[in-house]
């Protein structure tokens, strides 16, 4: 049964780890978009890279997160950065595939029709190729920003502060309350993070929902 009295008591505590997961999940989410979105570009271009990509991307997100942070730990220590790195692969192999699936999707009159009026390769890949993908970015950013929600939970097994704290700590007082107080707010922030990459969605990319 949940004691709502221990979970108002270690109100401060609990927010304290909420904010340090949304910290944790923005960031890698950020860093895996910054890296994917120049990468996804190359690889729409030049499809040896992307192949290539693909398999280091995947050999990446097979190893488990815990040995990855494992790894790290010796340079960089018990640190956010020890948990971000990982994160934001996780995060890059997500969004890749939407990235180069977006440009893809670019049709061949409308980069002719750019081609004509004088855009350069840049312009056009900013103005044609990236609007274009837009929508299949945002779709690739809500699957990354909730299961990397998800999987910061693991950072805690570490020492490193997250919702997971509440896992850790009910499992070690064989004590309920802290674990079902961290599922419950796991869930409620991947489905409210979800809403509001929904809504920006909504309003960075209008013709989507006209197409």
């Amino acid at each position: 049964m949940t004691d709502l009295e221990w979970v108002l008591s270690n109100a401060g505590r609990i927010s304290v780890m909420v904010g340090e997961h949304l910290l944790l999940s923005f960031v890698s989410v950020f860093i895996g978009l910054v890296i994917s979105i120049p990468l996804g570009i190359a690889c729409a271009r030049w499809r040896r890279l992307y192949a290539f990509v693909l398999v280091v991307t995947s050999a990446a997100f097979a190893i488990p997160s815990v040995a990855m942070f494992i790894l790290l730990m010796p340079f960089s220590g018990i640190s956010r950065t020890t948990a971000i790195i990982p994160l934001s692969i996780y995060a890059v192999a997500f969004l890749i595939r939407n990235v180069v699936a977006g440009i893809d999707a670019t049709a061949p009159e409308l980069r002719h029709a750019a081609d004509a009026i004088g855009y350069g390769s840049l312009h056009r890949i900013f103005s044609v190729d990236l609007v274009t993908a837009a929508p299949f970015i945002w779709g690739a950013v809500r699957v990354a920003m909730v299961s990397v929600i998800s999987m910061v939970s693991v950072v805690s097994i570490l020492g490193m502060p997250s919702i997971g704290d509440l896992f850790v700590d009910g499992m070690r007082r064989f004590y309920a309350t802290p674990v079902i107080a961290g599922i419950i707010l796991t869930i409620v922030l991947a489905a409210v993070i979800d809403l509001l990459l929904v809504l920006a969605q909504r309003i960075t990319t209008p013709w989507a929902r006209r197409a």
